[in-house]
């Protein structure tokens, strides 16, 4: 495509939806809707169900080794204890709210 049809194009695309907007407004519908966050006078359970928070201790490192993905990779361990230290230091910066 050259740029004069590319030009022509947009120009068609512009006006286009110019004329939808006008149409809608003057059907009544109003402005198209924007895309805006609900508010609410309590925002706890505006997007989960959860309205209360329950304290509970975080699970160690320790305790859920056995769980994590356990890589196999034996030609380098070096990687493999990278891999598990990054997990231990992930779990370090955990924090309760």
């Amino acid at each position: 495509m050259s740029a004069t049809s590319d030009m022509h194009w947009i120009h068609q695309l512009h006006r286009s939806l110019l004329l939808l907007a006008l149409l809608r407004v003057a059907l009544g519908a109003g402005p198209a809707p924007t895309n805006t966050v609900p508010v609410a006078s309590d925002p706890r359970g505006l997007y989960f169900a959860k309205k209360a928070y329950t304290p509970e201790p975080l699970r160690s490192f320790a305790s859920l080794r056995g769980a994590l993905p356990n890589p196999i990779y034996d030609e380098q361990p070096a990687w493999v204890r990278m891999y598990w230290k990054a997990w231990e230091l992930a779990f370090h910066n955990f924090h309760t709210p």
